[in-house]
């Protein structure tokens, strides 16, 4: 691994720049500079943080037990879920619970964190889980308190969800659940945690019950992607994806808690017609039927009956892709990586200008950052300045998914050519890119869609440059 926690052959080069650029200020910064850039370099280098926000019972810990591959979260209404939690990888398992007074208990975890948390919910700022998990090595979570909304009836909530997740140490990306309905508090929390376009998710959860349920006319989470779709399209100036998540048969396929005994029970449930089984699960005392309903849920069953007779791997695998959690984490990683690179950069780059102003060498210090700002591998910062831009001018304008393209890092992706594609042909389209954006950018209705061309048109440029070199390496 190298120091920015990614592997030699990924390692992002604005990362590699930036770790430069900190080796450069260094010496010229006066010494009680030089231990922000100690910890700039911690940053950099650290695990991307992901924040869960959303609604009481969005889903957000059905999402942690599915993204971490193991049911740790609470579920149900205990104090944990009424706590800000961060999951962390590290050993043994444990829970550091940390006081708003600055005390910390550590509590031994086994399957799950306990309900009792050794003090009252009022008197927790946060709770810290470490896990020996593979998948918190990469992307650290943040399970934040449901925000309870105006209804009144909501369970309340500490103010900890938000309190520590601002600064250079918040979360570089936010997981954002909601049913479709963006409110107005919604808004608010995003604002107050510092999210914005470039590194919030909108996730339609509870896709599986969408709609009329699994028992109308049409597929629940067919459904709830075609809703996405026409949300991505309605807030493209809010999120950068939409995507429709069931984090309940997320769980139950990722976690390994799906069981043969249950397949068997679904099983018993394939020959009765959907009137039959809609009457049967609403009227059940069955308890195999009742936990089998809690495990995945009305539309879990009536859409992995056929499967059930090959065992629980089968619907498992079934699950597991109507759950559009695994297809999210394998499209989303790389672009949560990047987006979680490119936010600490920025944050790097304006720190350092702080530090610069007080620095015995202050002009020298601004010279490394200004040529920094001017290496080809921070060009995707002028292209987030390119974005935030059209999206003042036009949130709808067809530039802003060419920019999220670009953004990416994926050269496929940015030139909407299949990952097999070879480098040669690669380096080839992104030339033609080139020519034809300087076409387009001759002929802009405005400035702002000029300079966004301008952007796009050296994105292209480097692009090619980086493939040709790779062609020949």
């Amino acid at each position: 691994m190298t120091r920015s926690g990614q592997s030699g052959a990924d390692v992002d080069p604005l990362l590699q720049r930036a770790w430069r650029l900190c080796a450069e200020a260094e010496p010229l910064l006066g010494f009680e500079h030089q231990r922000a850039i100690a910890e700039f370099q911690r940053i950099l280098e650290a695990p991307v943080r992901a924040a869960l926000v959303g609604r009481v019972n969005s889903g957000k810990s059905t999402l942690v037990n599915a993204l971490v591959g193991q049911s740790v979260a609470p579920t149900n209404a205990t104090e944990c879920t009424r706590v800000a939690t961060i999951y962390r990888n590290g050993m043994p398992a444990r829970a550091v619970v940390a006081g708003t007074d600055g005390a910390q208990a550590t509590i031994p975890i086994g399957d799950r964190l306990p309900d009792n948390l050794g003090r009252p919910v009022d008197k927790i700022s946060h709770i810290d889980v470490f896990l020996p998990n593979a998948a918190l090595r990469s992307l650290e979570l943040i399970d934040t308190p449901g925000t309870s909304g105006h209804g009144g009836n909501a369970a309340p909530t500490t103010s900890s969800g938000t309190a520590f997740m601002t600064g250079a140490d918040g979360p570089d990306v936010v997981f954002l659940l909601f049913d479709g309905v963006l409110r107005p508090d919604d808004l608010e929390l995003l604002h107050a945690i510092g999210a914005n376009r470039a590194n919030t998710f909108a996730l339609l959860s509870h896709s599986d019950s969408y709609g009329s349920g699994p028992f109308g006319g049409s597929d629940p989470i067919d459904d709830a992607t075609k809703k996405a779709d026409e949300l991505a399209a309605q807030h493209r100036d809010k999120f950068c994806q939409v995507v429709a998540v069931s984090g309940l048969l997320g769980e139950a396929a990722l976690t390994g808690s799906f069981r043969e005994q249950d397949a068997r029970v679904l099983a018993s449930l394939a020959d009765l017609d959907p009137f039959e089984l809609s009457i049967e699960l609403a009227s059940t005392e069955d308890s195999a039927i009742i936990e089998l309903l809690e495990r995945i849920g009305e539309y879990g069953i009536v859409s992995s009956r056929p499967m059930a007779k090959f065992g629980a791997h089968a619907v498992i695998e079934h699950l597991r892709k109507r759950s559009g959690i695994a297809e999210f984490i394998s499209t989303a990683r790389p672009i949560v990586r990047r987006r979680a690179n490119l936010r600490r950069v920025k944050n790097l780059l304006e720190s350092l200008r702080v530090a610069a102003r007080h620095a015995p060498r202050s002009a020298e210090v601004l010279a490394l950052i200004d040529a920094a700002e001017m290496d080809p591998a921070f060009h995707a910062l002028r292209e987030l300045r390119a974005m935030d831009l059209i999206l003042r001018w036009s949130p709808a304008h067809p530039l802003v998914a060419e920019l999220d393209k670009a953004i990416s890092g994926d050269p496929a992706f940015a030139l909407d050519l299949p990952v097999s594609t070879p480098v040669s042909e690669l380096a080839a389209a992104a030339m033609r890119k080139c020519g034809e954006t300087r076409t387009r950018r001759l002929i802009a209705r405005s400035a702002a869609e000029g300079e966004v061309l301008t952007v796009l048109e050296r994105s292209y440029q480097l692009l090619a440059m980086r493939l040709q070199g790779a062609a020949f390496a």
